[in-house]
């Protein structure tokens, strides 16, 4: 990756993640565990397409092949079902401890703080930057490892089949991480400016409703209606940008992979044609390729959900590092009042 996914933003979140350190160990197995059989797949189609064709000794009954290509899919849809289980309940359970720190701190500001800052900034933090967050670990990170296993194991196949077309595979990379640098510095300034129009919108709402009866009394209601609609608008012009630049990002990463692919094939086929490679290879060496998008794809998300979470990450820490309200131990001693009225 090109930045450290753990800025000192998301490290300073840690505490409210590693209580659930053991369920995430779990799911990170379930990841791993379904990679390491997306990496058989296509050498069970290599398999099946030799016992088939009959490239030299069939050693395979084809329908045997079949019949264990399908027990692995069922396997792979059991911990497809398991990992999403876990993923959904332990980010709902990391929203709602983190929303629970968050408001206890809240109540523990003093009243000075929310005299100086909109409402709709604190009710942001709680609907919306925690889920973020969590989002981020279950959704996000977890995936990075599996991801870089599967791309590691498909290179190590094609490799192992063919040096030279798994080299020509990996060349495109320099292109695949430089595309996800320069969208990466786009969506994160973006992502900012979106939470803060997101909350200027919660603050103009939050108000209207708390002035209600005054703003119809004094006819306001053209005015506030123009408000909104102004900060509604300015919210929509970010979201619009923020997923242009998102949706562009993986299908230009699968446009580069498909030219890979192409380029692939026409140095398999001549692999074939000068006796160097059987057909049943270039199928296999063909779906590794093809697998190896997943996880660049993955790894696209990754740096983009990094950017969009920064910006959510440093307003936490910016608001959990705002100072209580001291506390009051009751030893607070009043000055003796006279209790002499003058008259002037």
């Amino acid at each position: 990756m090109p930045d450290n996914p753990l800025t000192p933003g998301l490290k300073a979140l840690l505490p409210y993640i590693t209580p659930h350190r053991r369920v995430l160990l779990v799911v990170l197995g379930l990841l791993l565990a379904g990679s390491l059989l997306s990496l058989v797949n296509p050498w069970m189609a290599g398999l099946l397409t030799a016992s088939v064709m009959s490239e030299g000794e069939r050693t395979l009954d084809p329908r045997l092949l079949l019949g264990l290509w399908m027990g692995l899919m069922v396997i792979r849809s059991l911990l497809t079902f398991a990992t999403q289980y876990f993923i959904g309940n332990t980010g709902e359970r990391i929203t709602a401890g983190l929303r629970s720190r968050l408001y206890q701190h809240l109540q523990a500001l003093p009243v000075a703080y929310y005299q100086q800052r909109r409402a709709g900034d604190t009710l942001t933090l709680l609907s919306i930057d925690a889920a973020i967050i969590s989002g981020f670990v279950t959704d996000t990170l977890v995936q990075l490892l599996p991801a870089l296993l599967t791309f590691a194991g498909a290179f190590v196949m094609m490799a192992w089949l063919d040096w030279s077309i798994a080299v020509v595979a990996v060349v495109f990379l320099p292109a695949y991480f430089v595309t996800m640098k320069v969208v990466g510095r786009q969506l994160r300034p973006l992502s900012r400016a979106w939470v803060d129009a997101n909350s200027q919108l919660v603050s103009v709402v939050e108000e209207n409703l708390g002035l209600l009866p005054a703003i119809k009394a004094f006819t306001r209601e053209a005015h506030e209606q123009g408000r909104f609609d102004e900060a509604n608008e300015r919210l929509y012009s970010l979201s619009r940008r923020q997923w242009r630049i998102q949706a562009a990002l993986s299908p230009l990463i699968s446009l580069l992979g498909g030219v890979g692919v192409l380029i692939l094939l026409w140095l398999g086929t001549s692999h074939i044609e000068s006796g160097q490679l059987a057909p049943s290879d270039l199928v296999t060496l063909l779906l590794y390729a093809m697998l190896l998008m997943s996880p660049l794809s993955t790894l696209a998300d990754v740096y983009g959900q990094v950017q969009r979470t920064r910006g959510s990450a440093e307003r936490i820490i910016e608001f959990l590092g705002e100072q209580p309200e001291p506390a009051d131990d009751g030893d607070l001693v009043l000055d003796k009042v006279k209790g002499h009225i003058e008259f002037r």
